[in-house]
């Protein structure tokens, strides 16, 4: 069974989702996102840069979430949620993956360290990684004029940007800025509840991503407010 470290507001939301697409038994350990338990001996062992997911298959351990969605495509996915290996289609599902994390991830994380990290936080840094995200929503709004989900069909590319989005409702206000396309995207993880709730998590597709972004939209909303609160967990 795979095992999954988790914690909260992190990219093993990714991993957690993506597992439950495919109906794969999971196991989920909760960690503390504190500096003092993720620089730990303990968790270097684990992570070599201290920081979150780690995912263990048996005696297989590794880190980062865009490797881990791959290897659980390839070994226990059965061709759902990817295109086939070796065409174009499955080289523009790279390119979304890819993306998401290296473009549109790092001005986005970018913001959400430097908000947490600075207080008050400086206009000018905030202003650029802002401005750098829109241009990767903007290229996202195009994409989607002719289309439901970012490769047509529903995908691990869009789980893989679902965390991004994420990070642009909580912690910017570039979805103000139009984009009709990304917000309707948007909308429908986040607004398309009831098509949801009424179908069984079976397999992959709108209908069971769409519960399962509930669930995980109401997990992240309460993990939200209790940082918040208490203002005891720390990002880097």
């Amino acid at each position: 069974m795979l095992k999954i470290y988790h914690a909260p507001m992190t990219r093993s939301l990714r991993v957690i989702w993506l597992c439950e697409e495919l109906g794969l038994p999971i196991e989920i350990e909760t960690i503390s996102f504190h500096p003092e338990f993720r620089f730990s001996e303990e968790w270097l062992s684990r992570h070599p840069v201290g920081k979150v997911p780690v995912m263990e298959d048996d005696d297989f351990s590794m880190f980062e979430s865009g490797a881990m969605i791959q290897y659980i495509l390839d070994r226990y996915g059965d061709g759902q949620l990817q295109p086939a290996h070796g065409t174009t289609q499955h080289a523009e599902f790279l390119q979304w993956n890819w993306f998401a994390e290296s473009t549109f991830c790092r001005p986005l994380g970018e913001i959400v360290n430097h908000r947490r990290n600075f207080d008050p936080p400086l206009p000018d840094v905030v202003f650029e990684m802002e401005r750098r995200s829109e241009k990767c929503l903007r290229a996202i709004d195009d994409v989607l004029a002719d289309r439901e989900y970012i490769l047509g069909d529903f995908s691990a590319a869009d789980i893989m940007l679902g965390y991004c989005f994420i990070l642009v409702e909580n912690f910017t206000t570039i979805l103000e800025g139009g984009y009709s396309n990304a917000n309707e995207y948007w909308g429908a993880w986040r607004g398309g509840i009831q098509q949801g709730l009424i179908h069984p998590i079976k397999g992959a597709g709108p209908s069971s991503s769409r519960k399962i972004w509930y669930t995980f939209m109401n997990r992240y909303r309460r993990e939200l407010l209790k940082e918040k609160k208490t203002q005891k967990l720390f990002y880097k």
